[in-house]
């Protein structure tokens, strides 16, 4: 799927800027819905346990998986976004990223834990290579309003906090819940990236991502950036932001689950 061909690029001085266009808005939550979905669970495990409960797919997802909170519901949005335009902008590249679906294991109405995403590439998974990478995005949202608070030097500060120590304490926790899933796959292919000692270098690159509705767009532009840790930050004016992330929950619910 592609969500940045809705969006018209622009590259300011402080950082990247996508500008959703004009009249782009419906197709862009059309666009997205099905795939928000698979993030907080799989086709077959949703079926099973929606039948298990003796519930409908729908019912369960209400229920038990997706959140009601506002808070919440914005927060994953920006997250999914996130990890879906960063996979997008690597298949370009032909250097496809893969990560940690983490909101599978987050509950309903709680924040997912650590860092926002994050996301790996190799170059050939039976042997570690210079050219791997990791990507840790810390993600913002600014969807209704607020003086006081500037999303976008959140974000950044937030990325700092990956680079200076939250990365590392991310690591170690999906080794742990891949540990408990039984899922040695994955838990062996982190071990590229905890040890670089045995395995050798690799770029890391932090980002941050900010979704701004374009209404208070001019607001967060005019406040002043430091960004003393080099992070890559790219925003996000999207107009009627609220709506879109009501949107696309609503249309998991109103057009189908499976």
């Amino acid at each position: 799927m592609s969500i940045l061909k809705y969006f018209t690029r622009t590259d300011e001085a402080d950082y990247i800027l996508y500008s959703l266009k004009n009249n782009k808005h419906g197709e862009l939550v059309k666009s997205i819905f099905k795939h928000f979905r698979t993030f907080y669970i799989g086709d077959v495990e949703l079926k099973d346990k929606a039948n298990l409960n003796q519930i409908t797919p729908t019912e369960f997802l209400r229920e038990y998986i997706l959140p009601d909170k506002g808070s919440i519901m914005s927060g994953d949005f920006g997250e999914i976004c996130s990890f879906l335009i960063a996979s997008e902008k690597s298949k370009k590249e032909k250097k496809p990223v893969y990560g940690p679906l983490k909101w599978r294991w987050k509950d309903k109405n709680k924040a997912s834990l650590h860092t926002d995403c994050i996301l790996f590439y190799r170059k050939n998974f039976k042997t570690a290579s210079t050219e791997d990478f990791l990507i840790s995005i810390e993600s913002k949202m600014k969807a209704t309003p607020s003086k006081k608070k500037h999303r976008i030097q959140d974000a950044i500060d937030g990325a700092a906090d990956d680079k200076l120590f939250r990365l590392a304490l991310t690591l170690k926790w999906l080794e742990r819940m891949y540990a408990k899933e039984g899922n040695i796959k994955e838990k062996l292919r982190l071990e590229r990236f905890q040890n670089p000692a045995k395995y050798g270098g690799y770029d890391i690159r932090n980002k941050a991502y900010a979704f701004i509705d374009e209404r208070f767009l001019k607001e967060e532009e005019s406040k002043a950036i430091e960004n003393n840790h080099n992070i890559i930050v790219i925003v996000f004016s999207i107009e009627k932001l609220k709506e879109a992330y009501e949107q696309t929950f609503e249309s998991i619910f109103r057009n189908g689950t499976i």
